[in-house]
């Protein structure tokens, strides 16, 4: 099987131990994921088996779309009910407008805190093994997009919002950030990932449904790789076919098939539909650079 899932991650358990659970069930294939989820997050998580795990990057780079709940009056060192508390605000009750103007500020590009507790790399060190010794606060800032945030629902001290933000946006920092200018303080105590790219949270299928239908002999859950990455595809000439599978960006004259209207990524493949390697567009004799090569027979589209 080589292909994507869409797969729903549920809350209270890591992404780590979903694909652990997905690679058994699936007969201990290659299994990796596009951008971790926490513990306390649910929601998409798209997943790569086998050859398409060398894609991973393409999907994270995807930009994700949230539903998140906060509780205001209260912080902690995670930025979320999972963490200790470290800060309590004086128990001023702020009212809708004021958030909603604070929200609306926030469209564009912001700088945020990275939470202490993540996976962000500091000298060597994880920066949640930095601030479970209590040497950080939080790892640094980061410049990040947010494209759209609403509020959904208020009501003292709860509020939710709906958000579009670019790739390796910490949500959880985004709320800190709304507390902090509210002067409340405020933590996240609910997250779900609605969307991550191509994927989206109603047609996410759970680890038990996967391997109801595997078990049952229906990969429909399998998505090809060319459904989700609407990349060109391009025909290598047979005699050519090897010197691409070796790395070999080859001239033009050595192509059985080339479209029109071409994406700036594509597919380069053999008249059969195997897939030697995926490469981007250049100028001049040669017009596919090799970016990564497959050598996996069945990996066609």
């Amino acid at each position: 099987m080589i292909g994507f899932i869409n797969l729903y991650k549920e809350k209270g358990v890591t992404s780590f131990s979903n694909i652990n659970r997905l690679s058994k069930i699936l007969g201990g294939c290659k299994v990796g994921h596009t951008g971790t989820l926490d513990p306390i997050a649910e929601g998409v998580l798209p997943v790569c088996l086998n050859e398409a795990t060398k894609l991973a990057s393409y999907l994270i780079a995807e930009d994700k779309e949230y539903l998140a709940g906060a509780v205001l009056g209260f912080k902690t060192d995670s930025y979320d009910t999972t963490g200790s508390l470290v800060a309590e605000g004086d128990g001023r009750i702020p009212s809708e407008e004021e958030i909603q103007k604070i929200i609306n500020n926030l469209v564009g590009e912001v700088e945020l805190e990275i939470p202490a507790f993540s996976a962000v790399n500091i000298k060597g060190k994880r920066a949640y093994e930095l601030a479970r010794k209590g040497l950080i606060e939080n790892a640094g800032m980061r410049k990040s997009i947010i494209y759209d945030i609403k509020l959904v629902e208020y009501s003292y001290p709860n509020l939710t919002i709906s958000l579009k933000v670019e790739k390796g946006t910490y949500v959880r920092s985004i709320i800190n950030k709304i507390g902090e200018m509210l002067g409340t303080f405020g933590t996240m105590n609910k997250l779900l990932r609605v969307r991550s790219g191509f994927f989206h949270v109603d047609t996410a299928l759970t680890v038990e449904e996967i391997g109801l239908m595997y078990r049952n002999r229906n990969y429909d859950f399998l998505i090809p790789v060319n459904r989700v990455l609407n990349w060109s595809r391009v025909i290598v000439k047979d005699q050519f076919v090897d010197m691409v599978r070796n790395g070999i960006s080859i001239k033009r004259v050595n192509y059985k098939y080339i479209p029109d209207n071409l994406t700036e990524m594509v597919f380069v493949t053999d008249s059969k539909g195997v897939v030697l390697s995926i490469a981007e567009r250049s100028e001049g004799e040669i017009p596919f650079k090799n970016i990564r090569v497959f050598k996996n027979e069945n990996f066609k589209i």
